[in-house]
């Protein structure tokens, strides 16, 4: 007996291959349509009603988030994951917003898309460790909160947050940028009023949590 129902859509048909079989290694779950692009998925749902969409984001004609778009408007019920390569800044703002439920880094294993479906399916939400910034505790909300903050950075603080978390001082900065050292002071004052941090160290947390910084 099926008991979960998965439409594929991805543009590369290796990589489709690939997902139905660590899909299809559940007994009761089956792949029931494939699609190339956002158009063929939307004419997919139109005859088959799936119980979970796993998506790219990048396809030919009609892009993920469209796609997406129009998966919430008229069929709300059906709960989408979104496979990519590319999960973060913009996309994932746009893919929460667009209405995903799950979010799985290309890079992940079988065994993380199948346990996104397991929990999209039941009403949940899944989240890739391959994420920046997410833990076992992490929510959509918190995750749109985060790029909302980042979208708030002016292109000079996010320079200035980068060489603070690589260990700068503002007279360092201020040298290296050409600009003063109460122009630096302001900028630390915006992005700490903007992201709630209270101290350099802090910053410098957000600046990994958030991408703009590596792990040394």
């Amino acid at each position: 007996m099926i008991n979960c129902k998965i439409i594929i859509a991805e543009d590369h048909p290796i990589v489709r291959q690939g997902l139905k079989l660590i899909i299809e290694t559940i007994d009761d779950w089956q792949v029931a349509g494939e699609a190339n692009d956002g158009i063929e998925l939307l004419d997919l749902l139109r005859r088959i009603t799936p119980d979970v969409v796993v998506m790219d984001l990048a396809m030919p004609r009609m892009q993920g988030f469209e796609a997406l778009e129009e998966i919430r408007r008229h069929n709300p019920t059906i709960r989408t994951i979104v496979l990519s390569g590319n999960l973060h800044g913009e996309n994932i703002r746009r893919a929460i917003k667009n209405g995903a439920s799950g979010l799985v880094c290309k890079s992940s294993w079988g065994s993380e898309l199948i346990a996104a479906i397991n929990s999209v399916r039941k009403g949940g939400v899944y989240l890739s460790e391959g994420i920046a910034g997410v833990d076992q505790n992490t929510t959509l909300l918190d995750l749109l909160a985060w790029e909302d903050a980042r979208t708030h950075l002016s292109h000079r603080e996010i320079q200035v947050l980068t060489l603070i978390a690589d260990g700068y001082s503002n007279r360092q900065i201020a040298g290296m940028m050409g600009i003063s050292i109460r122009t630096v002071e302001k900028h630390r004052s915006n992005m700490m009023e903007k992201t709630g941090c209270r101290n350099a160290v802090e910053l410098t947390r957000y600046a990994i949590k958030n991408g703009y910084a590596a792990i040394t």
